[in-house]
């Protein structure tokens, strides 16, 4: 068109605007007829019939406007010039050729029963309704974009194409560098494109059968949408994306040259549709990346597999890497990501060519324990393994050599760097390992294992025994695996350190103790290493609970005897007892005391801590028969509680120490006393107690005190005089003792006490004196004892593996006290005493009592 011989270009909506073009040149008539003239022509058609219009010089503009009836009998042949064509309604009964140059083709409804053919040149298409049988652009740089209407044949050889509606039966991007992008509509059969650069971005929309990029450098993004069968590239360096959602109804196949392909947010539902992701013949490269994904076999000729950003891959079959021409590869889990292989698969990662080794590097977690197989899968790597620090999770039945259990093997390569295996327990009892152990890493065909490539992530223990990580055996051709011991063998290599994998691996118990080994530094201050007697005798490794529960029993009867006591430690002296007996009496006293005792046993446990009580009661019945007899009863309260720290013999150590336990004992009873007319006496108790408490490891594991004890005491004393203030009195003294505790259960076993009625005797003296002061009677006195635990066993069950800690001990007590009379009523009195062991278990008591008498 022109005006005033100066060129000038139409906007699409400004033309469309106008219900007829005034032309200041000749021009065709809206009503269809189609008569070219020279120059640039503007050509109208919204009704009647015309054409065929061939018109091949100039710029020309052809419009079929809305709601226009026209129809164009032929073809539409334009020539070498910016050619546009805009059509929303009518039909063109044959071909549209823009021929060539910049041309614009815009179809907005109408039909074309033939070929849109834009030809060389720049050229654009845009199609958001109508019906057109085929278009074909050219060979530059062309855009097309379809948003609406439909493409019943090809559409060809378009150089960036978007695809957001609309229908088309097939595209053919021909060659050169194409970009195709697609978030809606549907394509019926295939897309293809036969050699160059090409980049396929899918959204959206469905492509009814298969997609081949061909040869060159390919790109694909998906991210929705759907392809019917396969997607396929040709020899290039591909690079796949698939993201989150969409769907590949086929194989992809990234043919020859060295491919990437990432699979970035997707579950296994998505990808299941995918029977098989072939990375070709290359150096390629699969990437999962917060994905969730399972079927080895779906993934085949990949040189390089990585699990990243929490991604999960389960094992349903052997992982193969490598091609034909590369014959291995390597495989590896960052921190955040997770290979399983349990469930009875007993796959492995190996190579192609079944000769060369794989490479795997794990920096997150290998979990052996998913699937319902229990301690049986095997996970085997044919090559080399590097842990970053990483985790093996593996399940084990705990007991004794014998014991099943889920592990890794190494075939023919190395294992290196550090790894931490977490161990969970299906309810094995623990029991003493006596050979080589419970296989966890086995290394077969020549493999070999650094000293530092495994370590334990967590406390694993079952019943009474600690398992320790040992490289090794005892037995031939066990040198490169890893066992997991309940004991320290005799020449065997030291326990491997614990290690503490970067992936978060919760399990019971955190804290991990080592045996005793040439460098190991004792746990605790004081702690030594245990020495078999026969050097050729294994050292069963406790568990730091074991002495921990086992001083329970023990330890409990000490606060029921701290809270029964003596007499003279409840009640003063005889004389306070026997003046004014017809008044009753209250008494009271506190009681405090140092204890460092250990007990003979298994384990040895001792306690290191301070107990203090009260005690309080009252003298309800008295009776004086002739000849200065006196009998009195009553009944009394106590509480006491007792802390202390706890050391045994637990992991290969003796003295090592292993916890903490704190007591409270409540108590109710009755006593009956007769008091001689020379002041010997006889003193009758009978006491019930109530224990509540805890006993708890240092890595935190623990059990309640909860149980019941009775105890009876008889004692009795004869004073004979000296001097006429001083008398010395032989006493003797029985006790008899029953203890209840409840059963309890911890993270490893559960736990329960048998424990022996106690008898314990006393035999010593006092030597008194008596003193008539300003202030009142003054009665001071000096003790010696020697007290006597009878033989008795409590024994501490975990699980099913008794723990006994002997009752019998000896030792001596010496002790100085005091009574003072205030008034006739009101009496006090205090000792001390110091209690040492003369003959078994060390013991060393310091202890206070003061007390006070009030008559009434």
């Amino acid at each position: 068109m022109k005006f005033h011989g100066v060129r000038a270009r139409l906007l699409w909506p400004s033309i469309i605007s106008l219900p007829t073009i005034l032309l200041s040149g000749q021009s065709a008539q809206a009503a269809c007829v189609l008569v070219p003239n020279p120059g640039n022509n503007t050509y109208t058609c919204d009704s009647g019939v015309g054409g065929p219009l061939i018109d091949t010089g100039g710029n020309n503009t052809l419009i079929m406007p809305a709601r226009g009836t026209g129809f164009i009998n032929g073809p539409v042949v334009f020539g070498a010039g910016a050619d546009s064509v805009f059509i929303e309604s009518g039909t063109i009964q044959g071909n549209l050729d823009t021929g060539a140059g910049n041309d614009t083709v815009e179809l907005r409804g109408g039909f074309v029963n033939g070929t849109i053919t834009q030809g060389a040149g720049v050229d654009t298409f845009k199609m958001t309704g109508g019906t057109v049988q085929r278009v074909e652009q050219g060979s530059e740089l062309d855009t097309a974009v379809v948003s609406g209407g439909r493409i019943i044949g090809q559409f060809f050889a378009g150089d960036f194409f978007t695809m957001t509606g609309g229908q088309i039966g097939e595209v053919n991007l021909e060659q050169a560098n194409n970009e195709m992008r697609m978030s809606g509509g549907t394509i019926d059969r295939f897309v293809i494109a036969a050699q160059g650069r090409d980049l396929l971005i899918l959204s959206g929309g469905s492509i009814g059968t298969f997609v081949d990029l061909g040869i060159g450098d390919n790109r694909v993004f998906v991210s929705g949408g759907s392809i019917g069968s396969t997607l396929t590239t040709g020899t290039g360096n591909d690079q796949f994306t698939w993201t989150t959602a969409g769907t590949i109804g086929g194989a992809i196949s990234l043919g020859g040259g060295n491919d990437t392909g990432t699979l970035q947010n997707l579950t296994d539902a998505v990808l299941s549709s995918t029977p098989l992701l072939n990375g070709g013949a290359g150096t390629d490269t699969l990437t999962f990346a917060n994905t969730t994904a399972t079927t080895s076999a779906r993934y085949v000729n990949w040189e390089n597999v990585a699990l990243t950003a929490g991604s999960v891959f389960t094992l349903d079959s052997t992982f193969i890497l490598g091609d034909s021409g590369t014959g291995t590869g390597s495989f590896s889990i960052d921190d955040s990501s997770t290979l399983l292989a349990g469930n009875g698969v007993n796959a492995a990662i190996a190579p192609f060519d079944g000769i060369r080794w794989v490479s795997l590097t794990n920096a997150g977690v290998i979990d052996l324990t998913n699937g319902t197989s229990g301690a049986t899968d095997t996970f085997t790597v044919i090559g080399n393994y590097t842990g970053s620090g990483g985790a093996i999770r593996l399940q084990t039945v705990l007991g004794d050599d014998a014991s099943p259990a889920d592990k890794l093997v190494i075939s023919g390569g190395a294992a290196s760097g550090t790894t931490g295996l977490a161990v969970t327990n299906l309810d094995g009892p623990g029991a003493a390992t006596r050979q080589d152990g419970i296989l966890v890493v086995q290394a077969i065909n020549g493999a070999t294992t650094a000293g530092t490539a495994f370590g334990l992530s967590n406390a694993v223990a079952a019943g009474a025994f600690e398992y320790a990580l040992f490289k090794g055996g005892v037995s031939a051709g066990s040198d490169e695996n890893w066992y997991l011991r309940s004991a320290l063998i005799p020449g065997s290599e030291p326990p491997a350190p614990p290690i503490d994998p970067d992936p978060a691996v919760e399990e019971p118990g955190e804290e991990i103790i080592l045996p005793p080994a040439p460098g190991v530094e004792p746990p605790t201050p004081g702690a030594t290493p245990i020495v078999a007697d026969d050097p050729t005798e294994a050292i069963p490794l406790y568990r730091i609970e074991v002495p921990a529960y086992s001083v329970v029993p023990p330890a409990v009867r000490e606060t029921a005897l701290a809270t029964l006591g003596t007499f003279h430690e409840r009640r003063g002296e005889q004389s306070i007892a026997t003046s004014n007996s017809n008044f009753s009496a209250g008494w009271g006293r506190a009681f405090g005391q140092s204890t460092d005792q250990s007990w003979n046993g298994t384990v040895n446990p001792s306690v290191d801590g301070h107990l203090y009580g009260i005690q309080a009661g009252l003298d309800i019945l008295g009776h004086e028969s002739n000849g200065g007899h006196y009998d009195m009863a009553g009944l009394f309260f106590g509480y006491s509680n007792f802390d202390a720290d706890i050391k045994g013999e637990a992991v290969g150590w003796k003295n090592l120490q292993v916890g903490s336990m704190n007591v409270d004992t409540t108590s109710f009873g009755g006593y009956w006393t007769h008091i001689g007319p020379s002041g010997w006496y006889v003193d009758a108790v009978l006491m019930g107690s109530w224990f509540n408490g805890d006993s708890t490891s240092s890595r935190d594991i623990g059990v309640d005190i909860d149980g019941t004890g009775i105890t009876a005491s008889l004692e009795g004393g004869y004073p004979f005089a000296l001097t006429q203030n001083w008398n010395f009195e032989p006493e003797a003294q029985l006790i008899w003792q029953h203890l209840s505790l409840d059963d309890q259960s911890d993270a490893f076993s559960d736990v329960s006490f048998d424990t022996d009625d106690g008898y314990i005797g006393r035999v010593g003296f006092r030597l008194q004196g008596k003193y008539e002061t300003a202030s009142g009677l003054f009665q001071p006195y000096l003790k010696a004892n020697l007290w006597h635990n009878f033989s008795g066993t409590d024994s501490v069950l975990f699980g099913t593996d008794a723990i006994n800690t002997e009752l019998e001990s000896t030792s001596f007590e010496l002790g100085a006290g005091v009574t003072h009379d205030f008034t006739k009523n009101v009496s006090a009195f205090a000792v001390a005493d110091y209690t040492f062991d003369v003959d078994g278990p060390h013991q060393e008591v310091v202890e206070g009592n003061i007390g006070l008498r009030v008559k009434w």
